[in-house]
Order: C-alpha cells, then structure tokens, then sequence
C-alpha cells in the first residue's frame, strides 16, 4: 500500500505573514520558508523520526527557536511541536508523515549524525544516506 504526503501550507495564521513551502518545478522538494531554512541549517544537529513522531536535536538552546520556526512554516502534516533545550518533537498526522517530515528536514538541515541502520534490514536506505 502506497500513499502521498503532500508538504503544503495549513495557511498563514492571522497576521503572522508566515510563507508556505513553495514547490518548484524540477521535482526538487518544497523550498522552506527562509525562517525555517535557516534553523534547519544553523540549529539541527540530527534528525530521526519514530511513526508520526520527528525528533530534531539542536545545538545547546536552539530547540525554542527551531519549533517557532516549524510552527510559524504551517507545514499542514505537523500537528504541533515541543520544544526542551536541545530538543524538538514535532508531530505529524501519520507514520508516513513522519518519514516524509524527517527526509524533508534532513535535506535542509543537512543532517550531520550518519543515519541508522533499518531495523528490518540491518542496512542504511538510500533515502536515509546523506
């Protein structure tokens, strides 16, 4: 059984100005809007996900900064974050939300820790390899 995650904006709240992930047209994945983007590639140190469930680990103090930025993007799979000191949850609608949310920010954020081997094959995916 296959299905598609979409990455589309839930819409901007109310006078937040917050921009959605844009598309573009070379098959390429949404871009992030620039907040996001930047705490992805500034902040994330690592990116794992378990179901519905993406953990993002930060550098020391970034882990506020990181879920404001995923909370103003509006991706509609993510249902909220939790923030600590190094660390965010975010959660999303569904297990293939999950994995769709953590490829999309490990390709953002460029994720420096090396994938883990798949439970099921011992082996790391070629979709988990940076």
């Amino acid at each position: 059984m296959s299905a598609v995650v979409r990455l589309e904006p839930a819409g901007p709240a109310e006078g937040d100005g917050a921009a959605p992930p844009a598309a573009s047209g070379d098959g390429a994945p949404p871009r992030a809007p620039e907040p996001l983007a930047w705490a992805l590639e500034e902040l994330v140190v690592s990116v794992r996900e378990a179901e519905n469930l993406v953990v993002l680990r930060t550098v020391p103090g970034g882990a506020s900064m990181l879920a404001e930025a995923i909370d103003r993007a509006r991706v509609a799979p993510i249902v909220g974050t939790v923030a600590g000191n190094d660390t965010v949850l975010a959660i999303t609608r569904s297990a293939i939300a999950g994995g769709v949310i953590a490829r999309y920010f490990r390709a953002i954020a460029r994720d420096r820790r090396p994938p883990e081997p798949r439970a099921e094959t011992g082996r790391v995916a070629r979709e988990d390899r940076p």
